[in-house]
């Protein structure tokens, strides 16, 4: 195959000949400052993605299941605020606690917000001193390998949950507390089947029966 070298700039200002060129078979090589960084080649159908098989039929002749699978999915897993995750990588007060809590777990749910209040947490305790960045990118690293490894299922925040719970939120009772991440967490763990979350938070705890959990603090 011939090959033919193009700088980034080159493929920026003629992009539609360049891809023709590769789709004729020609190998398209891109390079930063003379550096070969990426390539333009011809689409092999053999390498693209198959689809699901359509099993349709035969799932219908299995028998009827009237409980929804996520039923069962929750009751084996446990939804962790941000503080509990925290809990589980940083030297803090209750970490023990909370570790041997995720230890003895069959997998550690979340909401997609949670992994961001977790960096936000990391952030705070570098800003205020109490961890230098080199602890931090030991406990990212640790948090990343365990994500890998399929310990953290973090549940998706979508347009349709905001507004179930905004629902929710306002049919509160006009003296109940509840601050919009706590609200998105409880949203998130009810919708997603959850009876039980557990946070240290004492509104979420005392917030937690009005969507349909119980709160638990092993602190």
């Amino acid at each position: 195959m011939h090959m033919k070298k193009i700088s980034i700039r080159e493929l920026h200002l003629d992009t539609g000949r360049w891809v023709r060129r590769a789709a004729g078979k020609e190998r398209i090589v891109i390079t930063d400052r003379g550096i070969p960084v990426a390539t333009l080649s011809s689409f092999d159908p053999s390498a693209s993605f198959k689809s699901l098989p359509n099993r349709l039929r035969q799932i219908r002749r299995m028998p009827r299941i009237a409980t929804d699978s996520s039923v069962y999915i929750s009751e084996m897993r446990d939804y962790f605020d941000a503080a509990y995750i925290a809990k589980c990588y940083l030297n803090e007060p209750g970490a023990d606690k909370v570790i041997a809590l995720a230890e003895r777990s069959d997998g550690l749910c979340s909401c997609e917000f949670g992994r961001l209040e977790f960096f936000s947490v990391l952030h705070r305790h570098l800003r205020q001193g109490h961890l230098a960045r080199r602890h931090i990118s030991r406990v990212v690293k640790n948090f990343e390998l365990d994500e890998k490894e399929g310990v953290w299922h973090w549940l998706p925040v979508t347009s349709g949950l905001l507004r179930d719970i905004c629902a929710r939120v306002g049919d509160l009772p006009k003296d109940v507390l509840l601050r919009a991440g706590d609200a998105l967490h409880l949203g998130c763990a009810s919708e997603n089947g959850f009876k039980e979350i557990y946070t240290s938070d004492s509104y979420m705890l005392a917030c937690a029966p009005h969507f349909d959990l119980a709160g638990i603090n092993v602190l």
